[in-house]
């Protein structure tokens, strides 16, 4: 199941809590923005970043294949995947 979680902190994080083998897509509306992450990338918890730490927009499940239709669902093709949690080789 996909959940949507924007401008609700304590329930996004309890979710990470609970699903620290899921993913997360930051959903900001331009191509450069959109990312998907693991839920432990450090990325979403960077002290410096106040977007990757808030829930302006995001969207969270356990399932990958769930989530990717989701995201592709919301931008097409203008999205990817974080560089850090999803690097190549």
């Amino acid at each position: 199941m996909v959940e949507h979680f924007k401008n609700k902190e304590a329930e996004y994080e309890a979710w990470l809590q609970e699903n620290s083998t899921g993913f997360v897509f930051n959903y900001f509306g331009t191509a450069a923005n959109n990312k998907l992450h693991h839920a432990r990338c450090g990325q979403l918890f960077r002290k410096d970043n106040v977007d990757s730490r808030t829930t302006l927009d995001k969207y969270c499940s356990d399932n990958y294949a769930e989530l990717e239709a989701k995201v592709i669902s919301l931008c097409d093709d203008k999205w990817s995947k974080c560089g850090l949690c999803y690097k190549s080789g």
